[in-house]
């Protein structure tokens, strides 16, 4: 009786953080897509938004690896292979889909934070090419 306590304690456990990572993983997506137009006006606000995304991703990460440890018992215990087969598929999906995102995540971080460096840039070279005019054509008084 205590060892099936125990396991159905462990499947309610794991069935809870499925459904965390689940939703982590529903809420990552739609936050990467809702972020995927980048507007030069809001290039900053998408890209403190992508880096928040990213720290989210970084946290499903022992999650992650919770879950995977947590089938790999499942199937050392005797979890029938037709419901150990469905969990493990969707669970491969959705880290696909994790491995996916973060690799589009950091291209876009990667491209704003080249945008970035490039609008210091232009802002120095504004600077330097405002001071040559200046110092070569002296405002007449």
């Amino acid at each position: 009786l205590r060892e099936t306590e125990r396991l159905y304690e462990s499947r309610k456990s794991f069935h809870n953080r499925f459904e965390i990572f689940e939703r982590s993983v529903r809420d990552i997506t739609e936050q990467i897509e809702n972020n995927g137009q980048i507007q030069t006006t809001t290039w900053n606000q998408t890209f403190q938004r992508l880096q928040h995304t990213q720290k989210q991703l970084e946290t499903i990460q022992p999650i992650m690896s919770t879950i995977r440890q947590e089938l790999i018992e499942f199937e050392l215990s005797g979890l029938s292979k037709t419901d150990l087969q469905t969990i493990q598929n969707t669970f491969d999906i959705l880290r696909q889909r994790i491995n996916t995102y973060e690799a589009i995540l950091q291209k876009r971080l990667d491209l704003l934070q080249r945008y970035e460096e490039h609008t210091k840039y232009s802002i120095e070279i504004r600077k330097k090419v405002s001071g040559i005019n200046c110092a070569n054509f002296p405002r007449s008084k």
